[in-house]
C-alpha cells in the first residue's frame, strides 16, 4: 500500500535522530575541505592510486581509475582522507556496506543525472566512518554472468573473504541513500542474539541533478516521495552466517527474482530472522525517470535471467519474498527498538503516516 499524505512523524523522526550527530561531521568536513584546498594536488597516474601531494599519503580508490571517475568524487575522497578517516582504505568496521558504481569507472558513460546519483551514494554512506567501510567495488574486482552483469554472492563472499570479523555485511543498490538511522537498525538486529537477513522498502523520490547531498544536512530527507511497493528490495544486511552463500544459485543483481527468492531462502531457515527495516530507517531511492515502477531495466535481454536460473535449478521464486514476510520488525522510537511483527498494530502504523499492510 501507499503511504499517506501524513508522512511528518517518520521524516522528522529521522532528521532530529541524526542531527546529534549533526555538529561533528560539520566540523570534520569543514577541516577536509580546507586541507583539501590549500594542501593537497592530486597526481593521477598509470596505476590505481592517487598520492596526496604534501601529505605523502597514498589513498587506495579500490581500482577506480581518477582519469574517468568525476572530479568531485575525487575531490572528496581526498579530502575525507585529509581529515585522518580511512575512507577507501582496507580497515575493516563493524559493518561492511558495498554496492557497484557504473560511473565511477567512467563518468562519460553515465547521464550527469546518474553521475550526481551515484556521487550521493557514495558520500552519504562513507560518512560514518567509526562503525562503517563503504566499498565501491570495480568490475574488475566481479564475477559477471554472459551479459556483465555482476553475481551477488560472489560480492558476499569476497567482502567476509577481506573482512572477516565484521558483524553485517551489507549489498544496499547504487541509488539508494538513508541516514545514521539505517545503522542504529542494524545494530537493534543485532540484539535479537540469532542470524538476520534486514531488508525494506524504499521511498521513490524524483530526482534532480542539481540535488548534491551532504551527509550532515539532511534536508533531503524531507523531500517528497512515496513509498514502493513490498516486493521491491534494494539492500540485504546479512550476519556472517544467515545466508551460505557458497551453495545459493549465481543470481545477479539489477535483474527481477533475485531480492524475492534471498527474502523467501531466508523465511524458511529456522535458524535465520527476517527483519523489516522500513518503519525506522527512511532509505531514499534516487529516481531517475518518473515512470520507473520495477527494479531492473524491462529493455535488457535478460530480464528474466535470474528465473531461468532458478527454473534450471528446479526452484522458484518462492511466495515469501516480501518485506512483509519478515518476522520483526525495527520501530521508530528513540533509540530504535526491534519488536515482534505480531505486536505491530495497524494503529502504530498509523502514528508514523503509514497506510496498514
Amino acid at each position: 500500500k501507499q503511504k499517506k499524505s501524513t508522512t511528518k512523524p517518520i521524516m522528522a523522526m529521522a532528521h532530529d535522530h541524526d542531527n546529534q550527530r549533526g555538529s561533528k561531521s560539520i566540523l570534520a568536513t569543514v577541516t577536509a575541505l580546507a586541507l583539501a584546498v590549500t594542501c593537497l594536488v592530486i597526481a593521477a597516474s598509470n596505476d590505481d592510486n592517487v598520492t596526496v601531494q604534501g601529505d605523502h599519503r597514498q589513498l587506495h580508490l579500490d581500482l577506480v581509475d581518477p582519469k574517468t571517475v568525476s572530479p568531485r568524487i575525487v575531490e572528496y575522497i581526498i579530502s575525507q582522507n585529509a581529515a585522518g578517516e580511512e575512507i577507501g582504505s582496507e580497515a575493516c568496521k563493524s559493518h561492511i556496506m558495498f554496492s557497484t558504481f557504473r560511473c565511477f569507472e567512467d563518468s562519460s558513460a553515465c547521464t550527469p543525472l546518474r553521475q550526481r546519483i551515484e556521487e550521493n551514494t557514495f558520500k552519504v554512506w562513507s560518512s560514518f566512518p567509526e562503525e562503517v567501510t563503504f566499498k565501491a567495488i570495480h568490475s574488475s574486482k566481479l564475477e559477471s554472468n554472459e551479459y556483465g552483469v555482476p553475481i551477488l554472492k560472489n560480492m558476499y563472499l569476497n567482502m567476509m573473504e577481506e573482512c572477516p570479523n565484521a558483524l553485517t555485511y551489507t549489498y544496499i543498490n547504487g541509488d539508494i541513500i538513508g541516514t545514521h538511522a539505517f545503522i542504529d537498525s542494524i545494530n537493534a538486529a543485532l540484539s535479537v542474539g540469532k542470524d538476520f537477513l534486514m531488508v525494506g522498502k524504499r521511498f521513490n523520490v524524483q530526482w534532480h541533478e542539481s540535488w548534491d547531498v551532504e551527509a550532515e544536512d539532511l534536508d533531503w530527507i524531507n523531500k517528497p516521495g512515496k513509498l514502493f511497493m513490498r516486493s521491491a528490495e534494494d539492500y540485504f544486511t546479512v550476519t556472517k552466517n544467515a545466508i551460505d552463500w557458497e551453495t545459493i544459485p549465481p543470481l545477479v543483481i539489477g535483474r527481477i527474482g533475485y531480492d524475492n527468492w534471498l527474502v523467501d531462502h531466508a523465511y524458511h531457515k529456522s535458524n535465520v530472522v527476517l527483519v523489516d527495516a522500513t518503519y525506522s530507517a527512511k532509505m531514499v531511492h534516487q529516481t531517475e525517470r518518473s515512470n520507473r515502477s520495477v527494479g531492473g531495466d524491462t529493455v535488457n535481454a535478460d530480464r528474466n535471467y535470474n528465473i531461468n536460473i532458478l527454473q534450471e535449478a528446479g526452484l522458484e521464486v518462492g511466495d515469501h519474498g516480501f518485506t512483509t514476510n519478515a518476522e520483526y520488525q525495527t520501530s521508530p522510537t528513540n533509540p530504535i527498538s526491534i519488536r515482534h511483527r505480531r505486536d505491530w498494530s495497524y494503529e502504530n502504523a498509523k502514528e508514523n503516516g503509514y497506510d496498514s499492510e
